[in-house]
């Protein structure tokens, strides 16, 4: 809950609902997310993925996006920063449902606030890309991006 402190209201109402949330764990994430490397399991892990999404999209997005990313290879090249180390490729499970999830709440979601207040925390470079993105699909789609910016009371770069 420390993430909302600041937030408005309705973000701190919808970070309590899904704090107790079984699905609230990062090492449950990291867990799918190891198991999906191997083809065997890849497909109960998609449809566990598709159950917790219709439960709690909000927690399957932000736990895909903050889950560590378990090194497989020696050849997995990580780039270490000063404060943590962050691979630079992420499995086809992990873009394939961030990507879907992303794309939900960009269309509009009842738990978006959350969603995009939390990401803009801890991937914003994620989320200018995504605005980005969304507005090369359809200039139209600059009145989403100018509301969600707006919530977040973020200052973003010209998308073109």
């Amino acid at each position: 809950m420390d993430d909302v402190a600041s937030a408005s209201p309705t973000i701190k109402a919808l970070a309590a609902n899904v704090q107790g949330s079984i699905r609230n764990s990062l090492d449950l994430f990291e867990v799918h997310l190891a198991d999906s490397e191997q083809a065997e399991v890849r497909d109960f892990v998609r449809e566990m993925l598709d159950k917790a999404a219709r439960i709690s999209a909000e927690l399957v997005h932000l736990g895909l996006l903050e889950a560590p990313v378990s090194l497989r290879f020696p050849c997995d090249i990580i780039v270490l920063t000063r404060r943590h180390l962050q691979q630079t490729e992420w499995n086809e499970i992990r873009t394939e449902y961030s990507q879907k999830l992303l794309t939900m709440f960009l269309a509009g979601h009842p738990n978006h606030q959350l969603v995009f207040m939390r990401i803009w925390q801890i991937r914003p470079a994620y989320l200018t890309n995504a605005f980005a993105a969304f507005y090369k699909e359809s200039p139209l789609n600059i009145t989403r991006i100018l509301d969600v910016a707006q919530d977040l009371k973020a200052m973003i770069t010209p998308l073109t």
